[in-house]
């Protein structure tokens, strides 16, 4: 069973630093983008896309990658290097939510049940009732890699 808990991470200063911001990406911007983004991201660019580019650096939890979100569409993908994960923006919670179901034991025990997801720090947790519970630092889903979903696989969707 995959352990999570609740931690504050307002605290924290911000790890997101904005790289690009791009109102209409324009044809010789996608160009320019080909220096910056990974090739799985910048097929999904399109003329007109209103897109912002961050880099996450997280060095508490070790996360270091690229987040790319596009406002004029529901999609947003953070890369590592080690692989990229997709999924819907959530800006007023500042979390990426993935399709991908998941369960963790909670703090008091109670199964928690949602969507696997990742907050503006990289970090892997799940997003349940409007909530970001973040994978525990002993959890083996989170020990190894956070993208590795040979000890965490996500659970169907019914």
């Amino acid at each position: 069973m995959v352990f999570c808990e609740n931690i504050d991470y307002a605290g924290r200063d911000a790890s997101m630093i904005e790289l690009y911001r791009y109102p209409a990406v324009t044809r010789d911007e996608i160009a320019t983008l080909r220096e910056v983004l990974s090739p799985v991201q910048l097929v999904q660019v399109t003329e007109g896309d209103s897109l912002h580019a961050y880099i996450v650096d997280n060095r508490i939890e070790g996360v270091v990658g690229l987040l790319t979100i596009w406002d004029n569409r529901p999609i947003a993908c953070l890369d590592t290097g080690f692989g990229a994960v997709w999924g819907a923006w959530d800006r007023d919670r500042q979390v990426l939510v993935t399709d991908d179901a998941m369960e963790a034991e909670g703090d008091g025990g109670a199964v928690i049940r949602g969507k696997t997801a990742y907050n503006s720090h990289g970090v892997k947790g799940i997003f349940s009732g409007g909530i970001f519970h973040t994978i525990s630092a002993d959890d083996p889903c989170r020990a190894e890699q956070y993208f590795s979903d040979l000890v965490c696989a996500p659970l169907p969707v019914d």
